[in-house]
């Protein structure tokens, strides 16, 4: 630094007394302020990666509603995938059942060979009867597709902000296409 240059006298960004810095770019008198300084913005940061979840999150719970209203509109009619039940017409009175859950295997959330109509009583009583799910799907998608969906089970996935506001607009499109039929 040029020793001819005087640095001008600061406001410190904690405490607010007036300083010199020994740099231009201090913006604290102390370590003590340096300190306290650090961690306001490790909170600061802390609060915007919350918020960007809780952003993600929103996103989510309205991609989880199209989609699942558009497989309940795909298999409306059809026999419950495990009990082999008729769904019948009323879109409220069954679910949308994964294969291999959400919990478990969040990458296949959104993969449409995973999620087929099933009753309530076998997806939520049972919880999910997985073992006669895994014994009929093949029969319902064909064994090429399920061994696909078995390759795709050990594929990380991350939705982008992007993909789920694309993918929110594909089922409702889909899911109106769907009721304009009936």
């Amino acid at each position: 630094m040029n020793t001819s240059q005087q640095i001008k006298a600061k406001k410190c960004a904690i405490c607010s007394k007036n300083f010199t810095p020994y740099k231009s770019t201090d913006r604290v008198c102390s370590y003590a302020c340096s300190n306290k300084h650090q961690d306001q913005k490790a909170e600061e940061k802390k609060k915007r990666d919350q918020d960007r979840e809780k952003k993600a999150q929103e996103f989510h719970n309205v991609l989880t509603y199209w989609y699942n209203r558009y497989i309940r509109l795909r298999d409306r009619g059809k026999d419950c995938i495990t009990c082999t039940t008729s769904l019948g017409w009323d879109v409220s009175k069954y679910d949308a059942g994964h294969r291999f859950s959400v919990g478990a295997y969040p990458e296949l959330r959104y993969q449409v060979l995973n999620v087929n109509g099933q009753c309530k009583k076998c997806n939520q009583d049972k919880k999910g009867n997985y073992e006669i799910y895994a014994l009929r799907l093949p029969d319902r998608i064909g064994q090429d597709q399920y061994n696909d969906l078995i390759l795709l089970k050990n594929i990380p996935r991350k939705y982008s902000e992007y993909e789920l506001k694309a993918l929110i607009l594909k089922y409702k499109k889909l899911c109106k296409t769907l009721t304009s039929d009936i």
